[in-house]
């Protein structure tokens, strides 16, 4: 199960557990399990709303605390990503009134807060709500930098979505980027009779870019003769790419942006090291980190092998 900031709600969590462990503590039985069953009931109740559902009802009528039942209803979609079901929670989570000395989640207001804005992200994101998901990730991690691990993850994720719909973001392949020679070129000219382009985007201050170099030059050799254009793609000027490209002794493709960066912001860069791969119609297949899994996934998609 992935938790919300472990560091920062180390008892995230154990509220599905505990609820159940209660419920087993009074000699209940559940939609027909016994007491030797529990093992399988607790691991198949993670995974099984209705069964989840089930549980929960027979604890309220127990007398298990409302406020325990409800966290167990906040924690329950982390089993299994099944987010939507907070559309019936949130309201909830929202009116009900607050005993955080007793929380097993919050341990004050804007720890509860931080939460509610989480799940309007993540419903956000489900409903292709772009502008509400950033929003809500951004009060989300404002209120509690803890939850930067799964707000990342979400934000990973909406990239890749946006990356692999038919209608999502593409290139501008006529726009104008230079050769760190200063000569114009554009992504239409470099991906001409060219299966992808793969940008890699860079800055001399990057320490991080750097160390990726050499990885890098080695994927230009390799991926150019399958019909990848491999460009690294300096976002300062030509006068710093050309310099560090006669520093290092490089001869792939070594592209400069334009003043004011377009390309960037098209993309909606946000830091680097950044890698795009679009297709020829400037379709984008993948936009992440270079290092990242993902990206020899889609390279094989094209029949290239990383």
């Amino acid at each position: 199960m992935c938790f919300f900031g472990k560091s920062i709600y180390p008892r995230l969590g154990r509220s599905v557990l505990t609820t159940l462990a209660l419920i087993v503590a009074m000699g209940l039985t559940v939609s027909g399990h016994e007491q030797h069953d529990i093992g399988a009931l607790l691991e198949k109740a993670e995974s099984d709303p209705q069964l989840f559902e089930e549980i929960l009802e027979e604890a309220d009528e127990q007398g298990i605390s409302a406020q325990l039942l409800l966290e167990a209803r906040i924690v329950f979609p982390l089993s299994n990503q099944d987010y939507r079901y907070w559309e019936s929670v949130l309201p909830m989570v929202r009116d009900h009134e607050w005993d955080f000395e007793r929380s097993q989640l919050f341990q004050d207001e804007s720890a509860l807060q931080a939460i509610v804005a989480a799940m309007e992200a993540r419903l956000a994101l489900e409903a292709d709500d772009h502008e509400g998901f950033k929003r809500g990730v951004q009060e989300a991690y404002w209120l509690d930098p803890g939850l930067h691990s799964v707000l990342i993850s979400w934000i990973a994720e909406y990239r890749e979505r946006a990356a692999g719909s038919d209608d999502g973001a593409r290139l501008p392949m006529d726009m104008e980027l230079y050769h760190s020679d200063g000569t114009v070129t554009s992504l239409a000219d470099i991906s001409a009779g060219k299966k992808a382009v793969l940008l890699d985007f860079w800055a001399t201050w990057c320490a991080p870019c750097i160390a990726l170099m050499p990885k890098l030059q080695e994927r230009a050799e390799k991926l150019g003769p399958q019909g990848i254009a491999v460009a690294g793609l300096n976002t300062e000027d030509v006068e710093k790419a050309e310099r560090f490209r006669k520093q290092h002794d490089i001869e792939m493709l070594w592209l400069v942006e334009p003043e004011g960066n377009p390309l960037s912001r098209h993309v909606e860069l946000d830091s680097i090291p950044r890698m795009i791969l679009a297709d020829s119609h400037g379709r984008i297949l993948y936009n992440g980190h270079p290092s990242h899994p993902r990206l020899d996934e889609v390279l094989l998609e094209l029949g290239v092998t990383p």
